[in-house]
C-alpha cells in the first residue's frame, strides 16, 4: 500500500489530501495551497494566521492541545563545582568569600600603615647616606664670595608715562 501525498495548507497549515483544495498561482510564480476559500480569504485579506484562533499556528504559539501530543523532555542540570583555583586553596576562597566588609577595612588600613612605614625607612636611609656626601662636598671647596646681581624688572608692572598735550 502506498502512502498518500499531502500537502499544507499555507494559511492554516491542516494537513490537504489528493483532489481537495485549491491552488493560487501568484503573479511572481510561487505557488500557494489553500484548504477551503475561508482561507484563500482570510491570505487575502493579509490575516495574521497567528491571530486566528482556528489555525495551527494559533493553537501551536498558544500551547493548546500540547500535552496530549508531545511530553515535556527533561533536561539535565550543570552540576557546580567548587575548586581551588592555581596559586590559593579552596579554604582561602572560601575564607576571602565570607569576610564582612568590616574585616577587609581593617585589613587595608594596616597594609596602608606598613607601605607608608617602609617609605618613610627608605626616605631615612636616603637622607643619612646623603648627609656624609654633602660634608665632604663642603670641606673640599672653599667658598667663593657671591656676587650680587642687578634685581630685574618686576613682571606685570607697566612704567607711567607722562603724556603731554
Amino acid at each position: 500500500m502506498s502512502t498518500l501525498k499531502t500537502e499544507l495548507c499555507h494559511f492554516s497549515h491542516f494537513r490537504l489530501h489528493p483532489g481537495h483544495g485549491k491552488k493560487y498561482a501568484r503573479v511572481d510564480g510561487k505557488i500557494f495551497n489553500f484548504m477551503t476559500r475561508k482561507c484563500a480569504r482570510c491570505y487575502q485579506m493579509k490575516r495574521n494566521p497567528r491571530d486566528t484562533r482556528w489555525t495551527i499556528h494559533y493553537r501551536k504559539k498558544n500551547k493548546k492541545g500540547q500535552i496530549a501530543e508531545v511530553s515535556r523532555k527533561r533536561t539535565r542540570k550543570t552540576v557546580k563545582y567548587k575548586r581551588a583555583i592555581q596559586g590559593s586553596t579552596l579554604e582561602k576562597i572560601l575564607q576571602l568569600r565570607n569576610q564582612t566588609s568590616q574585616v577587609r577595612k581593617l585589613q587595608r588600613e594596616q597594609a596602608l600603615k606598613i607601605a607608608k612605614e617602609k617609605t618613610k625607612q627608605k626616605k631615612a636611609v636616603k637622607s643619612a647616606e646623603k648627609k656624609p656626601k654633602q660634608a665632604t662636598k663642603s670641606k673640599d671647596k672653599s667658598k667663593a664670595p657671591k656676587q650680587s646681581k642687578k634685581q630685574p624688572a618686576q613682571k606685570g608692572v607697566k612704567k607711567q608715562m607722562k603724556h603731554t598735550l
